[in-house]
């Protein structure tokens, strides 16, 4: 019973929204607007404990344990640490110089490495799924991630063009597609 009400609270948030955004009706527009304003607001306050709860869980376990746990904890709380101090020092926020460098020649390259290694091993579980179960959707996957894999190999001749047009299209269209999906 205590789920109910936050959950039909939700979805009744939710539809009003997004009827917002079909039909031009002054009252659900500026419902729209109010929500959207109190969803920002709630995603800075989420955002505030986080950072919070984050900080002193790292923290108390940099200060306790010792070993990599600890190390890894002290990496990411001065690396933090380290983050704002630097935006506070340049003072223009995050459009700064020092911190569209720290984020072209730091953060970029972790997100493409992490990015890459995520395909590689979604590949690798596709694969593995695949030999226990045989389903259309699972192949399709296979075929799409396979493709989109092979199209980041520099190959030679009209093959890597050929790819580039194929993800091109896998990618523009079913996956943005899925993506927007998993937004709603």
């Amino acid at each position: 019973m205590s789920r109910i009400v936050p959950t039909a609270l939700a979805i009744g948030v939710g539809a009003i929204t997004l009827l917002a955004l079909f039909f031009d009706l002054p009252a659900l527009v500026g419902f729209r607007f109010a929500f959207v304003d109190w969803a920002a607001i709630l995603a800075v306050f989420a955002l505030i404990l986080g950072v919070l709860n984050v900080l002193s869980v790292h923290l108390s376990r940099a200060l306790s344990t010792e070993g990599r746990s600890g190390l890894y904890s002290a990496v990411l709380t001065l690396s933090f640490l380290a983050v704002v101090g630097l935006a506070l020092f340049e003072g223009s926020g995050p459009g700064g110089p020092l911190m569209t460098a720290l984020f072209q020649y730091v953060q970029l390259p972790l997100e493409s490495a992490l990015a890459g290694t995520l395909a590689v091993f979604l590949v690798l579980a596709g694969y593995r799924t695949l030999r226990q179960q045989r389903s259309a959707g699972m192949v399709v996957l296979m075929i799409a991630a396979l493709v989109t894999l092979a199209a980041t190999i520099p190959l030679p001749g009209g093959v890597a063009g050929a790819l580039a047009m194929l993800k091109e299209a896998v990618i523009t269209g079913p996956a943005i597609g899925g993506a927007r999906g998993l937004i709603l």
